[in-house]
């Protein structure tokens, strides 16, 4: 540190000033540090919003369905469905599983701080193929047996 002494001999410090860039420093790393986390949660929420607005057009696809009607309307009601929840409609697609049950595939989009976009996709109705669950009756009545 040098040293040099003003008019009235009184010491000046050339260093003056120094704290208060080094606090402008540390707040503007605390806020980009901020933003940053507003950001991940912003697409966080919007992932949440996507898979429940995908899971209800599914759902209301496969209701839609259940009636009777086609892939369109079933596909409108899904798109409506979505739209309500702030997503977009990217596909679906409703086709008859085992036994003539319905069953549609839904995929939304919606974008998180007007830069990111999330997709997810979701299946409601019959389950595709042989039946998930088998159970034997030995299963059921344990080791020991009737």
């Amino acid at each position: 540190m040098s040293r040099r002494y003003g008019k009235d001999l009184r010491l000046v410090h050339r260093d003056r000033g120094s704290g208060t860039v080094l606090a402008v420093g540390l707040v503007s790393v605390l806020a980009t540090l901020l933003l940053a986390g507003a950001m991940v949660a912003a697409v966080a929420v919007a992932g949440q919003r996507a898979r429940t607005a995908a899971d209800l057009a599914a759902l209301a696809a496969v209701a839609e369905s259940s009636t009777g009607a086609s892939q369109e309307p079933a596909c409108k009601v899904a798109r409506d469905v979505a739209l309500r929840n702030g997503a977009d409609l990217v596909r679906c697609r409703t086709t008859l599983g085992d036994a003539g049950r319905p069953r549609a595939e839904v995929v939304v989009r919606t974008t998180a701080g007007g830069r990111w976009t999330v997709t997810r996709r979701a299946a409601a109705g019959a389950v595709p193929g042989p039946s998930a669950v088998q159970v034997e009756p030995a299963a059921v009545l344990g080791p020991g047996g009737p």
